[in-house]
């Protein structure tokens, strides 16, 4: 097989294919057949003149260890460039993705994969034409662990008319800052950009700017707006750490496990404005939850208790939206999830009720915090005469 990427497979029609298997062996060695039959049936595809190029889907077989291994899918598909099986990494020099993560030989089949080129239909038959990448415009290689971005395939002259390029969730670790610049420098075409802040392209979204100056947005923000009010584009940096459905699971439940990232909390005091130890929970209405964090917001929420009678029974409560810098029209109206709590209460820490926080955004946050206690000078001893001098002396 000249390269096996992935089969996505009926089973039925493969046993249809393979010929009613004889009852009484068992319900393992049925599926050990089907599986069997299934690599079989494919390579006999290859022979018989079919697209050199097939899609094996393995993962919904119930396969165990053993019988993974008797498959011995490295030397029956030496060019195999995609498997489901971190396992066969090193026996498959070809293998360009593995769980949705790039590996270190990823490559042109990779980049076309992620941008819409390849899939189950499409699995490689534009892999032999001439710069295959060149019609790309979008390219989402978000969270697939690319550690060096410096690749053949991933070149100016390769992929020519690239637009959008979202880097989010990468480490780059094998690429200095300035060869990443560099590099996307080179594509001309390229105007939209989503990458981590800070990350490997640096701390600040304004020197991210200046240094690609053909971006015009850059994660989801207008540059212009970037340079004129040296915006911050740390918050959009923070993935919402949204729940994962299970299959089934009803509406009522879905929503009782989403609404803990719309909660939000206040304490009443006595009248010596002492706080009570009861926590009051409510969720804001559609405006007040649609209100995104930043870390340097332009507006600020408050809970307002209205007491029309004087006292606790007759209470109605609102939430008071104000701005505290200038607005522009057009601008995202944000707030502070976290207003009065600084690193010194583990800040970044406590971020994570609501966001994905990647290691470098505790580690950046943790060296400000550190920077700013080395500042602060103890201030020296009161010169001259002291307290216990004037004592003696008398």
């Amino acid at each position: 097989m000249a390269a096996l990427i992935c089969v996505d497979i009926d089973l039925n029609s493969a046993d249809e294919e393979a010929g009613d298997v004889e009852g009484g062996a068992g319900e393992e060695v049925s599926s050990k057949l089907s599986i069997a039959e299934i690599m079989r049936t494919e390579m006999r595809k290859v022979k018989e003149g079919w697209d050199d190029t097939r899609w094996l889907e393995l993962e919904e077989l119930d396969i165990d260890d053993d019988m993974f291994v008797s498959l011995d899918l490295p030397d029956k598909c030496p060019n195999l460039l995609h498997n489901s099986e971190a396992a066969i990494i090193q026996g498959c020099t070809g293998l360009e993705i593995c769980n949705s993560k790039f590996t270190s030989n990823y490559g042109e089949w990779a980049l076309g994969f992620c941008g819409g080129i390849y899939d189950k239909d499409n699995a490689g038959c534009a892999h032999r034409r001439d710069c295959p990448l060149e019609s790309v415009t979008s390219l989402d290689l978000s969270k697939r662990s690319i550690r060096n971005l410096m690749n053949k395939a991933f070149n100016p002259n390769e992929i020519t008319s690239l637009c959008y390029l979202n880097l989010r969730g990468n480490p780059l670790d094998q690429n200095s800052l300035s060869n990443l610049l560099q590099l996307l420098k080179g594509f001309s075409c390229l105007h939209s950009l989503e990458v981590d802040i800070p990350g490997p392209l640096g701390e600040s979204a304004a020197e991210i700017v200046e240094a690609l100056p053909n971006l015009s947005l850059l994660n989801g923000v207008n540059t212009s707006k970037i340079l004129e009010f040296s915006k911050s584009v740390v918050d959009s940096m923070l993935q919402p750490g949204l729940p994962e459905w299970a299959a089934g699971e009803p509406l009522t439940d879905r929503v009782i496990n989403a609404m803990w990232l719309y909660l939000m909390t206040y304490r009443l005091a006595d009248e010596e404005k002492r706080l009570m130890k009861r926590l009051y929970e409510y969720v804001m209405d559609e405006l007040g939850s649609a209100l995104r964090h930043s870390d340097k917001p332009n507006f600020r929420v408050s809970p307002f208790l209205y007491m029309p009678e004087g006292n606790l029974a007759s209470a109605v409560s609102y939430s008071i939206l104000w701005p505290i810098d200038d607005v522009r029209e057009g601008d995202e109206c944000t707030h502070d999830y976290l207003f009065g709590i600084g690193e010194e209460k583990q800040r970044s820490a406590c971020l994570t009720a609501w966001f994905n926080t990647p290691r470098n955004y505790f580690i950046k946050e943790y060296e400000k915090y550190k920077n700013k206690l080395q500042s602060i000078k103890i201030a020296s001893p009161i010169q001259g005469s002291s307290i216990t001098s004037s004592l003696v002396s008398s």
